[in-house]
């Protein structure tokens, strides 16, 4: 069953099936609720929101070569742009609480 759900994980999370989800999370933080399958491992920590930082251009850089080498990449523009409205979804998180969301623009930096 895991095997068949992985390719409905997102690029930056993880997947879990309706199924686990009615098991309480053993977390202090989630009061036994499922939050959400993104992740983001740099809240609480400056050093990974760094690193966080640095990945998220990495991959911006890499979603911008595939666009364009997708033909022989075998990877169709359609998810590639999919792909990045996807991480700027996830990395939009990467700005402490009270400050604006961070909309990247090509070209642009942290």
């Amino acid at each position: 069953m895991a095997y068949n759900a992985e390719k409905l994980a997102p690029p930056f999370g993880i997947y879990v099936d309706d199924s686990a989800k009615c098991y309480p999370i053993l977390s202090r933080d989630t009061h036994g609720s499922y939050i959400s399958s993104l992740w983001q491992w740099w809240i609480l920590d400056d050093g990974a929101r760094e690193i966080a930082h640095s990945l998220y251009h990495q991959i911006l850089f890499y979603l911008s070569k595939a666009e364009t080498h997708s033909v022989g990449m075998s990877y169709p523009i359609e998810s590639i742009r999919r792909h990045r409205e996807l991480a700027v979804e996830y990395f939009g998180g990467l700005k402490r609480e009270g400050e604006d969301p961070y909309h990247p623009v090509a070209g642009d930096s942290l």
